[in-house]
């Protein structure tokens, strides 16, 4: 495949926490609302989401993630833990897959996993990844801006998402069959949020579709990370989506556990959600000065992706912003933790 590259680091104005957040266009349109789903959702508007990155190996889109500064993005843990550092990109500024001019890939010097990570729990599902050059910013990249240590919207406040993970929702998956049957089931989501009244059928996946339509691998687990083959449509366009946040609480209940960890943000929607292919996005909300921040990472939801009342899970970026973020970036001691002899990252930053 051939991308057409443009040059990240000829523009003087560089990416800086005074210039975060501030998109050249707003996310929506004056005539339409945002629907409440990726996953069947609406088309993003090109430089609306422009601190929203791929991650790729292989030529293969992997994860979401956010530009967060210069030389760094933020991801969930798990899309990096079996990928080989030689064959990790980060692409810049996309829209399209088939429109590439204004799209850029930056090579990537390392990345850090949160030394608390374990792939059996959700709460420290957080890396950051250090890219071996410094990008400049454009109308299509730009950083979004990290959270206020002093102020945090509460669950009314609109919450927003763009992922380019699967279209449309699997048809089969053990781990939401596990939870209908032998944990909480649909109807108890209703009893629990009483706004479960829409129902969504299962989609077939498209046996005919196109390599272009078929290029992810996946596992039907927790996260939405490829990694083994199935059948399904990828987005042409970066999807949008506006979500709610819902307390810890009812979360919990929702999910049939006693308590959920701080380092949560649980979500709902009415028709949908996330989908594989959007792990490590960006959720952003729209601060009082008229700048984006970062609220959390897309990390988990149960399969199919279209089951009505079943949360959202999303990394909160807050607690980790003192012991494991602005270390990473100021170059100060950053913990990692150690994956295997192939790749070890401790204290490299």
């Amino acid at each position: 495949m051939i991308l057409f590259v443009e040059d990240l680091f000829s523009t003087p104005y560089s990416l800086s926490t005074e210039n975060c957040g501030l998109p050249d266009k707003q996310p929506d349109h004056s005539d339409c609302v945002i629907k409440e789903r990726i996953l069947n959702g609406m088309d993003a508007i090109p430089g609306a989401w422009p601190w929203q990155v791929e991650v790729r190996s292989s030529d293969r889109h992997i994860c979401g993630g956010a530009l967060i500064g210069p030389q760094h993005v933020l991801t969930s843990a798990h899309c990096l833990t079996e990928l080989e550092l030689s064959f990790l990109k980060i692409r810049l500024g996309s829209y399209s897959s088939s429109i590439k001019e204004n799209a850029s890939e930056a090579a990537v010097e390392t990345f850090c996993i949160h030394p608390a990570y374990n792939k059996s729990g959700d709460e420290y599902d957080i890396a950051i990844i250090k890219l071996k050059n410094s990008v400049n910013c454009s109308q299509n990249i730009k950083t979004v801006c990290l959270p206020d240590k002093n102020n945090e919207p509460d669950c009314d406040y609109p919450m927003y998402m763009a992922g380019w993970g699967y279209k449309e929702p699997l048809e089969y998956n053990d781990r939401f069959f596990s939870w209908t049957t032998e944990g909480i089931s649909l109807k108890d989501y209703k009893d629990v949020q009483e706004e479960s009244d829409s129902k969504n059928e299962p989609q077939k996946a498209d046996e005919d579709a196109s390599p272009s339509e078929c290029d992810y691998d996946y596992d039907l687990g927790d996260f939405a990370t490829p990694t083994s083959e199935v059948h399904n449509k990828v987005p042409e366009i970066l999807q949008q989506a506006q979500v709610k946040l819902i307390s810890n609480d009812v979360c919990a209940k929702l999910m049939n556990e006693s308590s959920l960890s701080e380092n949560i943000l649980c979500a709902n929607h009415n028709f949908g959600s996330f989908c594989l292919g959007d792990s490590g996005g960006p959720l952003v909300y729209k601060n009082k000065d008229g700048r984006w921040n970062l609220m959390g990472l897309v990390s988990a939801t149960e399969m199919p992706c279209n089951v009505t009342n079943v949360p959202m899970l999303f990394i909160r970026i807050k607690p980790f912003m003192e012991d494991f973020i602005m270390p990473c970036i100021q170059n100060s001691t950053c913990k990692c933790k150690s994956l295997n002899k192939r790749l070890v990252y401790h204290d490299i930053f």
